[in-house]
């Protein structure tokens, strides 16, 4: 069978100068976490990609929680919190203020039908966290690495948060070191973006929705909206997705049996495995999930 991970150097070069992420709208105050309406930001221009870190198998990484609990713990010392409180704990008040939920909409860019994906995750996740959440909501099987990008992916000189195990130069930052709340800070105005696999080079945009008060009893992160199927690892990128989806929809394509027999069924792009995709997300937010309620006055 054809290898279509090979499309994807004939389709690089026709990509340079294409715009692939998310930015957009007024600069936030600093501190501040953004509108209550998600944002469909502007599209920049492409820069010629810098170092990135070689493509090889990611791994899930474990470890004690750090959470960061500052934007909304007041008074209260950083190191006190941290001592009392998971990163994901629910319905606690801490100075009158609850723990805060950010809505995420998460899109794959060029792709059709749209695939999209709304999530609801603690203001305080881990990125590296969110990287495993939204692999779950997408349908990907965490088998490459990644980044979080500020603008647009492969611009030179720009910080991104990656794989812990693959901080290579002084733009790579550890995503197990920053949360959500302080890189939706940091990006500002021009937005976040999350890179998965540097051969299939799949981008997706964020767009950040509302923030919301945890609700007491529910247990976060959650998939609330999905649309469109996720396409299969290393099919090529999205070229390599098109001929797929035409292959396989087509008996008399000269590659329907092999990507049929490759796939392990047929392939519907607009209906996702609903079903599947909620239990995936409910898995880790099982799995994250306190041991021991506490509270704090």
């Amino acid at each position: 069978m054809r290898c279509y991970r090979l499309l994807w150097h004939r389709y690089a070069s026709a990509r340079v100068g294409s715009a692939t992420i998310l930015g957009g709208g007024v600069a936030e105050p600093a501190g501040a976490l953004p509108s209550s309406t998600f944002r469909s930001p502007a599209r920049p221009r492409r820069s010629p990609a810098g170092p990135i870190s070689p493509d090889q198998s990611g791994s899930r990484r474990s470890g004690q929680c750090q959470p960061s609990l500052s934007a909304i713990a007041g008074g209260h010392k950083q190191s006190d919190i941290d001592e009392l409180l998971p990163w994901n704990y629910k319905g606690v008040t801490i100075g009158g203020t609850r723990m805060s939920i950010i809505e995420l909409k998460v899109t794959l860019e060029d792709t059709e039908p749209a695939v999209t994906r709304t999530i609801q995750v603690p203001a305080n996740i881990r990125l590296d966290r969110l990287h495993l959440t939204i692999q779950a909501a997408m349908g990907w099987q965490n088998a490459h690495l990644y980044q979080f990008c500020i603008g647009a992916p492969y611009q030179w000189g720009a910080e991104r948060w990656v794989a812990p195990n693959f901080v290579y130069s002084p733009e790579d930052l550890p995503a197990d070191k920053t949360t959500l709340d302080r890189a939706i800070t940091k990006a500002g105005g021009t937005g976040l973006s999350y890179l998965y696999d540097f051969g299939d080079d799949w981008m997706h945009r964020m767009e950040v929705g509302e923030t919301l008060d945890a609700k007491a009893g529910q247990i976060y992160p959650r998939l609330t909206e999905l649309a469109g199927s996720c396409p299969p690892e290393d099919i090529g990128g999205p070229p390599g997705f098109e001929m797929f989806k035409q292959a396989v929809a087509d008996p008399k394509h000269p590659e329907h049996a092999d990507l049929k027999e490759w796939y392990g069924g047929t392939f519907d792009p607009n209906t996702p495995d609903s079903d599947e995709l909620h239990l995936e997300v409910l898995k880790l937010a099982k799995r994250w999930k306190p041991k021991k309620t506490q509270s704090v006055e």
